[in-house]
C-alpha cells in the first residue's frame, strides 16, 4: 500500500441534491488532482469516495465546509484502505 495515497468514503446530508453538488464535487476533485466517484442516494444524501494525497484530501474537505453549493448539515467521512485504484473522478448514476 502506498502511504502517500489517502482514500475516504464520504456522505453529505442536508440540501445536497438538485443544487449541482455532484458536478461541483467532480470539478473540485479534478482541479485538485483527486480521483474517485460521487453519486446521489435515495435518502436525499450524496455519497462518494475520493483518493489522493493528504494535502489534496484535506483541501477537498475544507472546500466542502466552506464553498460547496447547497447546504451541508453533516459530513460523514471514513478513511478506507487504498486498495481500489481510480483513474479519474466520475459521477455515478
Amino acid at each position: 500500500m502506498n502511504d502517500g495515497l489517502h482514500t475516504y468514503k464520504f456522505q453529505l446530508f442536508g440540501h445536497v441534491q438538485g443544487v449541482g453538488m455532484r458536478f461541483s464535487i467532480k470539478m473540485r476533485a479534478r482541479k485538485t488532482g483527486l480521483v474517485g466517484a460521487v453519486k446521489n442516494c435515495l435518502d436525499g444524501s450524496v455519497e462518494g469516495i475520493i483518493q489522493g494525497t493528504k494535502i489534496q484530501t484535506e483541501a477537498f474537505f475544507s472546500w466542502l465546509k466552506e464553498k460547496a453549493p447547497g447546504r451541508i448539515d453533516r459530513v460523514l467521512k471514513e478513511k478506507m484502505p487504498s486498495s481500489q485504484s481510480f483513474q479519474t473522478f466520475t459521477i455515478e448514476h
